[in-house]
């Protein structure tokens, strides 16, 4: 199930997951992000079809993913900091990336 997917991203010891590419590999999994953001996206815009617990959840991961990330992309730019990203594409960060996360709290403040 997608939910099931996303969610399994807030435990972010699953393998497998960008949450768990990023967070404890350092690598920013380009294919698990866009794969993470079309199930959020799908979920927030076809929500009709989950259960009510399962969309409430839904509603609390999407910001904690958006926050996480962009902590993570901060961390990485922060030369006083140790985290560094193996394979962060800074330039599609800033042409895409970022606008997809925007992307899904805008998403989130329309469903609320």
């Amino acid at each position: 199930m997608i939910i099931e997917a996303i969610l399994n991203n807030k435990n972010d010891l699953i393998e497998g997951t960008f949450c768990y590419e990023l967070f404890e590999n350092r690598v920013f999994n380009e294919h698990l992000f866009i794969e993470l953001i079309e199930n959020i996206t799908s979920c927030l815009t076809e929500g009709n079809y989950l259960k009510d617990d399962d969309f409430i959840e839904l509603l609390e991961f999407a910001p904690w993913f958006v926050m996480n990330t962009m902590h993570c992309v901060i961390c990485h730019n922060d030369k006083n900091d140790s985290y560094f990203i193996e394979n962060m594409n800074m330039s599609l960060w800033y042409e895409r990336y970022e606008n997809m996360l925007r992307d899904i709290l805008s998403a989130i403040l329309k469903r609320k």
